[in-house]
């Protein structure tokens, strides 16, 4: 019995909920931008090697028990648009059971800036190309 309450004693634990977003480009006042990311797989790692996989749940919930230590977490598979996760990097005490909260970018905004810099571009090149069409403007002009 003494040995595993001392096992017990050396580990931790994180628990929270995983969430993403935003869900949509603008985001309104008083609508949600942001919801749970179910069947999220996050991986806990420390050095090169993982330690750790859980993947969320119902209403973006997980749950994960770790040696005391830090750790860094990613998603699986890696998110290619936004920022990804974060945090990127958690630290679990040994015999405390504490909530964290992971948040996934889903990348929209940028990936409507990128949107609206290609248009002005598009339209700024348009513009230039049909005023160098036009010719020399007109004498008394």
């Amino acid at each position: 019995m003494a040995g595993l309450l001392a096992v017990v004693v050396l580990v931790g634990g994180l628990h929270g909920i995983v969430m993403r977003g935003p869900t949509m480009p603008v985001c309104k006042a008083g609508t949600p931008c942001s919801e749970p990311a179910v069947g999220v797989l996050l991986i806990f790692s420390r050095g090169d090697r993982a330690v750790a996989r859980v993947r969320s749940g119902a209403g973006g919930r997980y749950s994960v028990r770790l040696a005391a230590g830090r750790y860094t977490v990613r998603l699986d598979p890696t998110a290619r648009i936004g920022f990804g996760l974060r945090p990127a990097a958690v630290r679990v005490t040994r015999g405390v059971d504490r909530r964290l909260d992971f948040a996934v970018d889903t990348g929209i905004r940028q990936a409507v800036a990128d949107l609206r810099l290609s248009c002005a571009r598009v339209v700024a090149a348009a513009s230039a190309h049909s005023s160098n069409r036009a010719g020399p403007a007109p004498n008394g002009a």
